[in-house]
Formats: structure tokens, sequence, C-alpha cells
């Protein structure tokens, strides 16, 4: 039996999984995870 936890965890992973699902998203996380950066920075390495 699947528990409402686990349900809930899911529907979260999956809303949340939808919004990185684009490439500039992804690029400033990857940039972010490496450590801290200004919006200025992130937005010439991302070219937004």
């Amino acid at each position: 039996m699947v528990s409402t936890k686990l349900i809930v965890n899911a529907e979260s992973a999956a809303e949340f999984l939808m919004l990185m699902g684009n490439e500039k998203r992804l690029l400033i996380m990857s940039y972010l995870a490496e450590g801290e950066m200004s919006v200025g920075a992130i937005a010439e390495k991302v070219m937004l």
C-alpha cells in the first residue's frame, strides 16, 4: 500500500521537476550549486 506521505512527496517532486525542466533554470541551479554568484554574472553565463 502506498502511503499518503509518499504520494504527497511524489507530487511535490513532480512539480519541482516540471519547474526545473527549463534549460536556463537548470544551468542557473548548476552554477549556484558551485557557489554564490551575482545576478549579473548568472545572467551573463546563461545568456539571459
